[in-house]
């Protein structure tokens, strides 16, 4: 009972949408599936985050990811993406972003698609939030939850370098909830991780400073 008590605090399910070829890991997604966002995504590797305005675990992760989307803007487009209903309203996505913001009264950097009605028939998902991964070539190299949605996961996509994942079906009834939901792998990037003390200092070293970082090398 404990352990269903904590998928409904993770996940949060969303209403069902019809289905328009369904796109699979490994399939080229076509252009004019990302129409929509074409002109913000050209050229780079896509995140797409479905996600919801009631939904405190995609609130949550919104630092992280706007971090990671300053940093690699060059190369990475995150898109946060809320599905048209009734509920989900343009001005109350507005507002949502507006009061989770940056906390420096800068907005996020992120694209946001507000009141989607085509993403979401060829990504279908049950619940939210839900991770679509598009590599620089327009192939859908992941479909996740939460638990992949990493900054060390970010960086190892982005160099076309495989990491460990549990792709998360459009059913959810063959997912493993055990696997996915209590795996502690990457914790210590997940969003409010504290860091493992260090055992001893080195004298004369410094943290690297993201200054002159260069652009992930991708894997050939």
């Amino acid at each position: 009972m404990k352990q269903v008590l904590t998928v409904l605090a993770i996940f949060f399910f969303v209403p069902a949408h019809a289905q328009a070829d369904p796109l699979r890991v490994g399939d080229r997604v076509p252009q004019s599936v990302l129409s929509p966002v074409a002109h913000a995504t050209a050229g780079k590797a896509v995140i797409i985050d479905f996600w919801g305005t009631y939904c405190a675990p995609c609130i949550k992760s919104m630092p992280m990811l706007d971090s990671m989307q300053e940093l690699l803007d060059p190369w990475l487009k995150i898109v946060l993406v809320t599905q048209y209903t009734d509920f989900e309203t343009p001005a109350r996505v507005a507002a949502a972003l507006a009061a989770n913001g940056r906390g420096d009264g800068r907005p996020f950097h992120f694209f946001v698609l507000k009141g989607d009605t085509t993403l979401a028939m060829h990504f279908p998902h049950a619940a939210i939030p839900y991770y679509s991964w598009i590599d620089s070539d327009g192939v859908l190299s992941h479909l996740t939850c939460p638990g992949e949605m990493t900054s060390r996961n970010i960086m190892r996509f982005l160099r076309g370098e495989p990491f460990k994942v549990d792709d998360f079906p459009a059913d959810m009834s063959e997912t493993n909830w055990n696997q996915i939901i209590f795996s502690d792998r990457d914790s210590a990037t997940r969003p409010g991780a504290q860091p493992a003390p260090s055992k001893r200092k080195k004298k004369g070293t410094r943290a690297p400073t993201e200054q002159g970082r260069s652009a992930p090398a991708r894997k050939q």
